[in-house]
Protein backbone atom coordinates (compact mmCIF):
# COMPACT_ATOMS: atom_id res chain seq x y z
CA UNK A 1 0.00 0.00 0.00
CA UNK A 2 3.00 2.14 0.98
CA UNK A 3 4.36 1.73 -2.40
CA UNK A 4 0.99 2.91 -4.55
CA UNK A 5 1.13 5.87 -2.15
CA UNK A 6 4.35 6.63 -3.37
CA UNK A 7 3.95 6.01 -7.21
CA UNK A 8 0.73 7.99 -7.18
CA UNK A 9 2.88 10.78 -5.34
CA UNK A 10 5.62 10.36 -8.40
CA UNK A 11 2.59 10.98 -10.90
CA UNK A 12 1.25 13.52 -9.39
CA UNK A 13 -2.21 11.37 -8.81
CA UNK A 14 -3.93 10.04 -5.91
CA UNK A 15 -4.01 6.59 -4.78
CA UNK A 16 -7.48 5.78 -5.97
CA UNK A 17 -7.08 7.13 -9.40
CA UNK A 18 -3.63 4.98 -9.67
CA UNK A 19 -5.49 1.78 -8.51
CA UNK A 20 -8.43 2.88 -11.05
CA UNK A 21 -6.59 2.99 -13.86
CA UNK A 22 -4.00 0.09 -13.15
CA UNK A 23 -7.00 -2.17 -13.07
CA UNK A 24 -8.40 -0.75 -16.16
CA UNK A 25 -5.71 -2.36 -17.89
CA UNK A 26 -5.20 -5.13 -15.80
CA UNK A 27 -2.28 -3.74 -14.00
CA UNK A 28 -3.47 -4.65 -10.58
CA UNK A 29 -0.57 -7.13 -9.05
CA UNK A 30 -1.50 -10.25 -6.78
CA UNK A 31 -2.38 -9.85 -3.29
CA UNK A 32 -1.19 -12.71 -2.51
CA UNK A 33 2.00 -14.63 -2.94
CA UNK A 34 1.91 -17.41 -5.05
CA UNK A 35 3.50 -20.13 -2.89
CA UNK A 36 2.61 -23.61 -2.87
CA UNK A 37 1.38 -25.78 0.05
CA UNK A 38 4.03 -28.24 0.23
CA UNK A 39 6.47 -24.67 0.67
CA UNK A 40 4.31 -23.28 2.96
CA UNK A 41 4.05 -26.20 4.61
CA UNK A 42 8.20 -26.65 4.76
CA UNK A 43 8.30 -22.94 6.17
CA UNK A 44 5.63 -23.66 9.12
CA UNK A 45 7.08 -26.90 9.86
CA UNK A 46 10.29 -25.26 10.74
CA UNK A 47 9.01 -21.99 12.18
CA UNK A 48 7.21 -24.11 14.46
CA UNK A 49 9.67 -26.32 15.07
CA UNK A 50 11.76 -23.38 16.61
CA UNK A 51 9.15 -21.45 18.31
CA UNK A 52 6.50 -24.70 19.33
CA UNK A 53 3.86 -21.92 20.91
CA UNK A 54 3.13 -19.86 17.92
CA UNK A 55 -0.24 -19.04 16.67
CA UNK A 56 -1.87 -18.38 13.62
CA UNK A 57 -1.53 -14.67 13.98
CA UNK A 58 2.79 -15.11 14.84
CA UNK A 59 3.01 -17.03 12.06
CA UNK A 60 1.38 -14.79 9.83
CA UNK A 61 3.13 -11.75 10.74
CA UNK A 62 6.39 -13.99 9.99
CA UNK A 63 5.33 -15.20 6.65
CA UNK A 64 4.32 -11.40 5.85
CA UNK A 65 8.23 -10.45 7.25
CA UNK A 66 9.69 -13.00 4.90
CA UNK A 67 7.54 -11.48 2.08
CA UNK A 68 4.97 -14.10 1.81
CA UNK A 69 1.23 -13.27 1.90
CA UNK A 70 -0.95 -16.05 2.42
CA UNK A 71 -5.11 -15.84 3.17
CA UNK A 72 -5.11 -16.99 6.90
CA UNK A 73 -7.64 -20.00 5.87
CA UNK A 74 -4.01 -21.58 4.05
CA UNK A 75 -1.98 -20.60 7.17
CA UNK A 76 -4.40 -22.67 9.31
CA UNK A 77 -4.62 -25.88 6.89
CA UNK A 78 -0.97 -25.74 7.14
CA UNK A 79 -1.04 -25.64 10.75
CA UNK A 80 -3.23 -29.05 10.35
CA UNK A 81 -1.23 -30.35 7.99
CA UNK A 82 2.14 -29.98 9.59
CA UNK A 83 1.63 -30.84 12.85
CA UNK A 84 -2.53 -31.69 13.95
CA UNK A 85 -1.30 -33.23 17.66
CA UNK A 86 0.37 -29.99 18.89
CA UNK A 87 -2.83 -28.42 17.31
CA UNK A 88 -5.22 -30.33 19.47
CA UNK A 89 -3.00 -29.92 22.46
CA UNK A 90 -3.07 -25.78 21.79
CA UNK A 91 -6.37 -26.14 21.50
CA UNK A 92 -7.08 -28.52 24.33
CA UNK A 93 -4.97 -26.98 26.66
CA UNK A 94 -6.94 -23.43 26.79
CA UNK A 95 -7.04 -21.64 29.74
CA UNK A 96 -10.46 -21.87 30.91
CA UNK A 97 -12.25 -18.82 31.86
CA UNK A 98 -12.18 -17.87 35.49
CA UNK A 99 -14.85 -17.95 37.89
CA UNK A 100 -16.44 -14.33 38.40
CA UNK A 101 -18.24 -13.85 41.84
CA UNK A 102 -20.11 -10.41 42.53
CA UNK A 103 -21.57 -10.50 46.03
CA UNK A 104 -24.58 -8.65 45.28
CA UNK A 105 -26.25 -6.01 42.87
CA UNK A 106 -24.15 -2.47 42.85
CA UNK A 107 -21.56 -4.24 44.49
CA UNK A 108 -19.11 -3.62 41.26
CA UNK A 109 -20.13 -1.79 37.60
CA UNK A 110 -17.86 -2.02 34.59
CA UNK A 111 -17.59 1.00 32.86
CA UNK A 112 -15.73 1.30 29.62
CA UNK A 113 -15.98 3.13 26.09
CA UNK A 114 -16.37 1.85 22.30
CA UNK A 115 -14.63 3.97 20.55
CA UNK A 116 -14.58 1.89 16.96
CA UNK A 117 -17.07 4.95 15.47
CA UNK A 118 -13.89 7.74 16.79
CA UNK A 119 -13.44 8.70 12.91
CA UNK A 120 -16.66 10.20 13.26
CA UNK A 121 -16.31 11.83 16.45
CA UNK A 122 -19.13 9.40 17.79
CA UNK A 123 -17.92 7.68 21.32
CA UNK A 124 -20.43 4.88 23.35
CA UNK A 125 -20.04 4.91 26.95
CA UNK A 126 -21.37 2.34 28.76
CA UNK A 127 -22.01 0.55 32.56
CA UNK A 128 -22.93 -2.47 33.58
CA UNK A 129 -23.93 -3.77 37.25
CA UNK A 130 -21.51 -7.29 37.96
CA UNK A 131 -24.12 -8.46 39.34
CA UNK A 132 -27.08 -8.29 37.08
CA UNK A 133 -25.35 -7.71 34.40
CA UNK A 134 -27.79 -4.81 33.85
CA UNK A 135 -27.02 -2.06 31.85
CA UNK A 136 -26.91 1.38 34.22
CA UNK A 137 -26.07 3.44 31.37
CA UNK A 138 -25.37 3.68 27.85
CA UNK A 139 -24.12 7.08 26.28
CA UNK A 140 -23.74 8.07 23.02
CA UNK A 141 -21.66 10.92 22.73
CA UNK A 142 -19.83 13.35 20.74
CA UNK A 143 -16.87 13.29 22.60
CA UNK A 144 -14.52 11.42 24.67
CA UNK A 145 -14.22 13.39 27.68
CA UNK A 146 -14.05 12.62 31.13
CA UNK A 147 -16.86 14.69 32.05
CA UNK A 148 -19.49 13.11 29.38
CA UNK A 149 -18.68 10.13 31.01
CA UNK A 150 -19.33 11.39 34.74
CA UNK A 151 -22.26 13.14 33.35
CA UNK A 152 -23.91 9.67 32.42
CA UNK A 153 -22.61 7.80 35.98
CA UNK A 154 -24.04 10.55 37.62
CA UNK A 155 -27.89 9.87 36.01
CA UNK A 156 -27.29 6.12 36.80
CA UNK A 157 -26.27 6.94 40.81
CA UNK A 158 -29.55 8.68 40.90
CA UNK A 159 -31.52 5.85 39.43
CA UNK A 160 -30.03 3.13 40.86
CA UNK A 161 -27.56 4.25 44.14
CA UNK A 162 -24.08 4.34 44.20
CA UNK A 163 -21.77 1.21 43.67
CA UNK A 164 -19.31 -0.32 46.21
CA UNK A 165 -16.65 -0.26 43.69
CA UNK A 166 -16.14 0.70 40.00
CA UNK A 167 -13.69 -0.97 37.37
CA UNK A 168 -13.14 1.67 34.97
CA UNK A 169 -10.77 2.02 32.19
CA UNK A 170 -9.17 5.83 31.33
CA UNK A 171 -7.38 8.27 33.67
CA UNK A 172 -9.38 10.79 33.38
CA UNK A 173 -12.71 9.11 34.38
CA UNK A 174 -11.21 7.71 37.38
CA UNK A 175 -10.06 10.73 38.55
CA UNK A 176 -13.32 12.75 38.11
CA UNK A 177 -15.42 10.15 39.41
CA UNK A 178 -13.84 9.38 42.59
CA UNK A 179 -12.99 13.24 43.50
CA UNK A 180 -16.96 13.26 42.96
CA UNK A 181 -18.03 10.51 45.25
Amino acid sequence: MVEFLKIADLVGVSRSTLWRRLSEHDGIPHRFSDVSDDALDSIISQYQNRNPHTGQAILRGYLESIGIHVQRQRIRESVWRTDPLRRFLRWHGRLSRRAYKVPGANSLWHIDGHHSLIRWRFVIHGGIDGYSRMIVFLRFATNNRAMTVFSAFSEAIDSFGIPSRCDLIGGGVRILLFANL
